[in-house]
């Protein structure tokens, strides 16, 4: 079986690299935005850490706390909080040996579905790729933000995770695998 452990680390890891680059970011820049993007980037993180609230509540089978919505606009510090009580949610998931083929009720369903994403009831794997997939499309969207008007981009892809691990080298270890 596959073990998705890193990909859940890295994304974790990547969401947190652009929340501090973005804390040092002025107000006004928080508000940019660039056509082709969910909204501005302040926009964009509270629905990258709000969307992994969501999808940690159906990974779960348990509602958050404290609901983070980024409709309502909320402070930075709110969405470094959520970020962060995600992290200890996101270690819950790793621990906690789920079986990504169970079926689970969708946190983000509908009564009268319009939508595929608003189905009642996924299989566990779809809501842990989705969150995934979710977070490193709204990164490159704050990415795309920062490019258009000159800011400096934060480096959160793999190769960047991977390297700040120490799983990057010049030279080919000794005791390698066969």
């Amino acid at each position: 079986m596959l073990d998705a452990r890193h990909a859940i680390l890295h994304h974790v890891w990547a969401t947190g690299i652009v929340l501090d680059a973005a804390r040092a970011l002025s107000s006004r820049q928080l508000e940019l935005t660039t056509p082709g993007t969910a909204g501005s980037i302040a926009y964009c993180l509270a629905h990258i850490v709000g969307g992994d609230q969501r999808y940690l509540a159906g990974l779960l089978g348990r509602p958050p706390d404290r609901p983070l919505r980024e409709s309502t606009g909320p402070s930075f510090d709110a969405v470094e909080a959520t970020h962060a009580a995600n992290r200890a949610a996101w270690a819950e998931v790793l621990d906690a040996g789920l079986d990504l083929a169970d079926w689970i009720p969708n946190p983000l369903a509908s009564p009268q579905p319009q939508q595929l994403w608003e189905r009642a009831a996924t299989r566990r794997w779809v809501m842990l790729v989705q969150a995934l997939h979710h977070g490193a499309d709204h990164r490159t969207h704050i990415a795309s933000i920062l490019g258009a008007h000159g800011l400096e981009l934060p480096e959160s892809d793999v190769w960047a995770y991977a390297n700040a691990l120490g799983d990057l080298r010049d030279e080919l270890p000794e005791a390698r695998l066969r």
